[in-house]
């Protein structure tokens, strides 16, 4: 397959839609100045895709981060493309997520979870990243809770001539992601430099 002439939509055998207009995500009510909330919006269809956070905030290890708050019902995928969070949750799992790694909580019929600096940081941090929602299906919004890490090593990487693009979860190219959601879903990081055509 040429990879100049590589279109995602037809690969994933979706109906195509044209971009009508490009709009400027609103920054969420009650997270601050550096989170855009770019869906929910005006756009539909975007079933299983819930909430999509892009967030860009300085961490102070005074903050104390975000407190223990309640999920059910559904996938939340926390990536980060600069920084470090750390995540806690009820079922005891305490993780450092890096840069490049996915942290995917199922939250199912219920789980309470926090997110963080690391311990013993005495220094600012910048945190840059996409948290993602992704609804159950009616079937499992009821299933025990998980919660699963994946090392940014884990998840395959396909360098082509024009771009890099990492699979975080479903399949592109042959390629798989370890990442196993119930909702079938296809998230990737496509690097590319600008004017660049797929």
């Amino acid at each position: 397959m040429d990879f100049v002439q590589f279109n995602a939509f037809n690969y994933l055998n979706v109906a195509t839609k044209k971009v009508k207009s490009l709009r400027k995500a609103p920054t969420s009510k009650g997270m601050g100045p550096q989170v855009r909330q770019v869906i929910p919006s005006a756009v539909r269809d975007l079933d299983p895709f819930v909430f999509l956070d892009h967030f860009s905030v300085i961490k102070h290890p005074e903050s104390g981060g975000i407190p223990p708050h309640p999920h059910a019902g559904i996938a939340t995928i926390t990536y980060l493309f600069e920084g470090s969070n750390r995540h806690r949750d009820s079922l005891g799992n305490d993780q450092i997520v890096q840069a490049g790694d996915v942290a995917w909580m199922q939250a199912g019929k219920g789980i309470i979870h926090s997110e963080g600096m690391r311990e013993n940081r005495t220094e600012p941090e910048k945190v840059h990243g996409l948290q993602i929602w992704i609804s159950l299906p009616a079937k499992d919004k009821f299933i025990q809770p998980d919660f699963f890490f994946y090392p940014a090593a884990t998840l395959p990487l396909i360098q082509k001539v024009e771009a890099s693009i990492k699979v975080i979860c479903g399949e592109v190219l042959g390629q798989q992601s370890p990442v196993q959601s119930l909702s079938p879903a296809f998230i990737f990081e496509v690097k590319m430099p600008a004017n660049t055509v797929l």
